[in-house]
């Protein structure tokens, strides 16, 4: 990522903002989608369900990823989850940016990313 406003840690712009700004938000989820799985595959992130869901609002957009794990995982690995949501909004704020002011109530970004955990007992599969 890169800085915006050195006195604003708040804004930036993502490394691959620039080369996909013109995409819509279905293709920068197809993205997302492939180096998600791409890190399942290489071991990086736990196997479990990853859905990356898209919507479109007025003046807005979002791209949700909801992560379903055992809860077996749960327990074992707390720390491991904290950094896998670290690692997923890293991986989304690679295609956007945000220069908004939440104390001035302004939004300016190219997508809201929202990521949820969610378990599920071994049972429900």
């Amino acid at each position: 990522m890169v800085n915006i406003d050195p006195k604003n840690p708040q804004h930036y712009i993502g490394s691959k903002y620039e080369e996909t700004k013109d995409l819509d938000i279905k293709d920068l989820a197809k993205l997302v989608r492939a180096e998600i799985k791409d890190k399942v595959k290489q071991g990086e992130f736990p196997r479990a369900d990853y859905s990356v869901r898209i919507s479109r609002y007025n003046f807005g957009r979002g791209m949700d990823v909801n992560v379903t794990m055992t809860y077996a995982f749960k327990h074992r690995n707390k720390p491991a989850e904290d950094d896998l949501q670290e690692d997923i909004r890293n991986i989304l704020n690679q295609y956007n940016y945000d220069a908004g002011d939440a104390m001035m109530d302004y939004h300016d970004s190219k997508f809201i990313g929202l990521i949820n955990v969610w378990y599920k007992h071994e049972r429900d599969k």
